[in-house]
């Protein structure tokens, strides 16, 4: 899935990439690479506080479930 959503960006179709990675992440709420994907998908549609959104969600279940923050690649495309 996250392959398939690298190349749907590629391609421009950024709102399939953000419906098929929020229903991804749904199932993996701890992966960061798929949330970091999504917010950049969300980012590229010109929604930055939705992006943001996903960070503070993933970061929170990061630091409660497993007590650890949030890796590079989540931290620069919350930058983004």
């Amino acid at each position: 899935m996250e392959e398939y959503a690298d190349d749907l960006m590629t391609l421009g179709e950024h709102a399939e990439a953000v419906s098929k990675l929020t229903a991804h992440t749904a199932g993996h709420p701890l992966r960061e690479h798929p949330r970091a994907q999504l917010m950049l998908a969300l980012s590229l549609m010109g929604r930055p506080a939705e992006a943001l959104n996903v960070y503070a969600d993933v970061r929170q279940a990061l630091v409660s479930q497993l007590g650890v923050e949030p890796g590079a690649e989540l931290r620069r495309n919350a930058t983004c």
